[in-house]
């Protein structure tokens, strides 16, 4: 109850909602419906539920009713029903394979063959001594997480590759299990332990040294940082920003501080105000905009965004950022002379 409760909190309700179901499929499918009178009492129950919520009502006590209603209704449900857009039912089918290669190649073997512990003697799989169907019993319970989890993010209309990322621990806890089986199967299920250990040998040491090189590589001059700071200097803290066609725009949000709700429908559409849109986008798509104008163009990143500016100047723009600093490289010569005539 503790750790659904604090799954809740780090990832909204789908922290609680998919191990629950994960634990209610592989109870019924044990036929150990009496277990749920046993889990479901009163305390556990009201546990997950003072923790879980704990943090939405902290938003709801504070009146932040507008935060409360893009975390739940945008983040947490509009997600799953396309609020935030759709992508095909098959997108996790190369994730899923190629993500982890060569070994995710071969964990949705070793699911069927954890799933296929229900139809096979369990004297097949483990030695008979006490306790050993505990391990069996375990990934079973994983091996339906692990589908559950497929499922739900498949249904569900918006995706992300990072949803996936609870996969792999049961993924590899079920990938040691099916090996350690086949082991004792015989002399190719040694083999097979073998081959894998020594990929597995392989993997780390490519994934300490090389990938953390080519991470830092890709990412060098790539960071929406100066891009942000130069954004902020234009468009004051209290003036409408907007952005249009940028897939990510997370980096971009972490160094803004502050939001910039995606335009829907055509960029000519946008309201007054400012509108932050990759170069490549705007040279599609200036035909179509004629209202909105070009004020800065980022110099850093690999791919170079734009500030569009859509009716009148605002007063920001005299105040600070880059028509402040125009301002007073016109008017210095004038101040000075002003000065000299006061003295």
């Amino acid at each position: 109850a503790l750790a659904m409760g604090l799954g809740v909190l780090a990832k909204g309700p789908i922290g609680a909602i998919l191990p629950g179901v994960a634990c209610a499929l592989f109870l019924s499918a044990d036929k150990r419906l009496s277990d749920f009178r046993a889990l479901a009492t009163p305390g556990p129950i009201l546990l997950a539920v003072v923790v879980g919520s704990s943090w939405y009502a902290a938003c709801l006590f504070s009146n932040r009713y507008g935060f409360l209603d893009r975390q739940l209704g945008s983040e947490n449900f509009g997600r799953f029903f396309g609020a935030l857009g759709s992508m095909h039912s098959w997108y996790y089918v190369k994730p899923l394979l190629l993500n982890s290669a060569p070994l995710s190649l071969i964990v949705p073997i070793a699911i069927f063959f954890a799933l296929s512990t229900y139809w096979r003697s369990p004297a097949q799989d483990t030695p008979a001594e006490e306790g050993a169907d505990r391990p069996i019993l375990c990934v079973r319970l994983l091996a339906i997480f692990w589908l559950a989890t497929v499922l739900f993010f498949s249904v569900a209309a918006y995706k992300r590759r990072a949803y996936l990322l609870p996969l792999w621990p049961p993924s590899a806890v079920i990938l040691a299990w099916w090996l350690g089986t086949l082991a004792r199967t015989g002399l190719w299920g040694r083999a097979l332990r073998a081959a894998v250990a020594l990929t597995c040998a392989g993997l780390i040491v490519f994934n300490f040294f090389y990938l953390p090189y080519k991470e830092v590589r890709d990412c060098r001059g790539d960071s929406y940082r100066q891009t942000a700071a130069r954004i902020n200097r234009i468009v004051g803290p209290g003036e409408p920003l907007y952005s249009f066609g940028i897939s990510e725009p997370a980096p971009l949000l972490f160094y803004l501080d502050r939001d910039a709700p995606a335009i829907e429908g055509k960029l000519g559409d946008a309201p007054p105000g400012y509108v932050i849109i990759p170069a490549d986008v705007w040279a599609a798509q200036k035909e179509e905009a004629l209202d909105l104008e070009p004020i800065f163009e980022s110099s850093t990143g690999a791919r170079k965004l734009l500030l569009l500016r859509h009716g009148k100047a605002y007063a920001s723009d005299l105040c600070n950022g880059e028509w402040s600093w125009l301002a007073s490289r016109a008017f210095r010569p004038a101040a000075r002379a002003s000065l000299k005539l006061v003295h």
